[in-house]
C-alpha cells in the first residue's frame, strides 16, 4: 500500500483551499439571509401598494 501524501500547511495552494473551506459556508449562509430580506422587502411592498390601491376605490 502506497502511503497518502502530506499536505505542506506552507503551501499557498493549501492555505488558499482552507479559506475557501473556512468562508464557503458563511458566505452561503450570508446569501441566503440577503435573498430572504429582499423577498419579505418586495412582498411588503406589493402588500402596500394594494392597500393604498383600496383606499382609493
Amino acid at each position: 500500500m502506497t502511503p497518502t501524501p502530506t499536505l505542506d500547511p506552507n503551501d499557498p495552494a493549501v492555505q488558499a483551499g482552507e479559506l475557501f473551506g473556512r468562508l464557503l459556508i458563511p458566505c452561503c449562509c450570508f446569501m441566503v439571509i440577503v435573498c430572504l430580506v429582499a423577498v419579505l422587502v418586495i412582498l411588503l411592498r406589493r402588500r402596500k401598494d394594494r392597500r393604498e390601491r383600496q383606499q382609493y376605490r
